[in-house]
């Protein structure tokens, strides 16, 4: 075989072509792409089980207060048919500190307990630059009872917590059928800011909604 001849039998196997390069980038973009949804799934789904994690601490914080204080309950929750106002974060400061070189009285340190679980709901403690950090996004907490007002304050309390969740949901419904005096799952909802788009500027204005509910029964102890 002449040389012209091995030339010519090798000359189409010199290195790699265009199209060859074209589908490994594309192969390579794609799952790239791939990575980078995946990741911003992960990061939704840590950010959903912070929020809730946070809240039930929360919950079962405010619980322990009521428990410690059992004789002002009416004042952590009202009644059934009178619940407190909701708390979203922004009560005014109580008129007392309770401290132990200022002491309170048991109705004192129940409103003190209210505004210190407030401002922990809002993450008051943690801020940059003057805003708010830490607690949940957009928060709105329920205290409520199934006790009637006066006589024996011992029976089943609900503590409600709602926030803004980073994706739309369908609004959460209470499932029990006929409804209690006052519903917890009314907590926050259609507060302006839990709905589609930036706030409530869509028609799904309850699309962000988060809620977690937590049922105890507490013994009034009384002196």
């Amino acid at each position: 075989m002449n040389r012209r001849g091995r030339t010519t039998q090798f000359a189409g196997q010199r290195g790699i072509s265009l199209i060859e390069v074209l589908v490994s980038v594309v192969i390579i973009a794609v799952g790239l792409l791939g990575i980078a949804t995946l990741q911003l799934m992960s990061k939704r789904s840590n950010f959903e089980a912070v929020e809730r994690t946070l809240a039930t601490q929360l919950a079962n914080d405010i619980i322990e207060r009521m428990r410690s204080d059992s004789k002002e309950l009416d004042t952590y929750a009202g009644t059934a048919t009178s619940p407190v106002p909701a708390l979203t974060g922004d009560s005014a400061p109580p008129a007392k500190n309770c401290t132990r070189a200022n002491p309170c009285d048991p109705e004192e340190l129940a409103t003190f307990d209210l505004y210190e679980w407030d401002q922990a709901i809002a993450g008051a403690a943690e801020t940059a630059a003057g805003a708010k950090t830490g607690g949940l996004a957009l928060p709105t907490a329920c205290l409520t009872t199934t006790v009637a007002a006066g006589g024996d304050k011992s029976g089943q309390y609900t503590v409600t917590i709602v926030w803004r969740g980073p994706t739309e949901l369908s609004d959460p419904q209470n499932p029990t059928i006929p409804a209690p005096a006052t519903d917890p799952y009314d907590c926050g909802r259609d507060s302006g800011a839990l709905g589609a788009g930036k706030y409530d500027s869509g028609t799904a204005k309850n699309a962000h909604r988060r809620i977690l509910i937590v049922n105890t029964y507490i013994a009034a102890i009384e002196d």
